[in-house]
This record gives structure tokens, C-alpha cells and sequence, in this order.
């Protein structure tokens, strides 16, 4: 952590590695924790840390979820980074149904499922689905040092 003007301490990007592969995995509910953490250590290395690190797996968590109980039960995952930290997880399901493509309008208060879209929309700084009969693709971008002004 560093200090800023305000005398408030500033979190800190750890070094960002440039020779770092991109990570790929395929994943079932069996799995998903070690992939989880896979997903930890390579963003921790890619840069992030602090709390945009906690935001970054927990949405990236939620998405795998989906794709193993609403997308047949297992997945591929891809991540990988330049100046922004991508993830992308790609399931064989029958696609998300039109009601809950959008995941932009928050789930009334007490409703059980159906916040993994719209938590995983307000936590990145990108989310992109394409989806259909034969499974849905979802692409996360997420920047490794935030703008000035947005949660560290």
C-alpha cells in the first residue's frame, strides 16, 4: 500500500508478469475450487490485488457456476491479459433463455438464483455474452489498475 496526497493509503498493483501464459482449463462442479484458485494465483501475478483481486475471482466464479448448473454440467475456461485482465468461459448448454440474457436489472430482494449475471455486470468493467442452442460464450474484461476514482 502507498500513501496518497490525502495522507488515505492507496493500494498497490503487484508487478504485472508479460511472459505469463494464458491460463486454460476445462471444469466440472468437481473442480471448480482448484480452478478457482488457479484463476487467484494467475490474476495475482497478472497485477491485481487488494480487493479488485477478491472482485475479479468472485465474478469469474459465478460465471463458472453457471456453466455447470445451467450449461450441462461442465465448462471451459480461458484467462489471459495485456493492460486488462480477460476471462473467458464458454459452456455446451441450451443457452441462456431471453428472459435472463440481459442480467442488467438487479433480482427483486429474497429471489433465489438468477444474480450471477447481474452481480458478475456490476463487479467488471466489461462482460460480454454470445449465446444460443449449442451453449453460451461469456467474456469478462477487467482492468488490472483501475481508472483514477474507481474501487482499488
Amino acid at each position: 500500500m502507498a500513501d496518497n496526497e490525502s495522507g488515505a493509503t492507496a493500494p498497490t498493483a503487484a508487478p504485472i508478469d508479460a511472459d505469463l501464459k494464458p491460463l486454460e482449463r476445462t471444469f466440472r462442479l468437481e473442480s471448480l475450487v482448484k480452478v478457482r484458485h488457479e484463476v487467484e494465483t494467475y490474476s495475482r501475478v497478472a497485477g491485481l490485488a487488494d480487493i479488485r483481486l477478491y472482485k475479479f475471482v468472485m465474478a469469474v466464479n459465478e460465471i463458472m457456476t453457471n456453466a455447470v448448473h445451467h450449461g450441462g454440467g461442465s465448462g471451459e475456461l480461458r484467462v489471459w491479459h495485456d493492460d486488462v485482465l480477460h476471462c473467458q468461459v464458454t459452456d455446451h448448454g441450451r443457452g441462456i433463455p431471453p428472459d435472463r440474457i440481459d442480467g442488467h436489472h438487479r433480482p427483486e430482494p429474497g429471489t433465489i438464483g438468477g444474480w450471477g449475471l447481474w452481480l458478475t455486470r456490476q463487479i467488471c468493467d466489461q462482460m460480454k455474452v454470445s449465446t444460443g442452442p449449442d451453449g453460451t460464450e461469456i467474456t469478462l474484461h477487467f482492468a488490472i489498475v483501475p481508472p483514477e476514482g474507481q474501487d482499488n
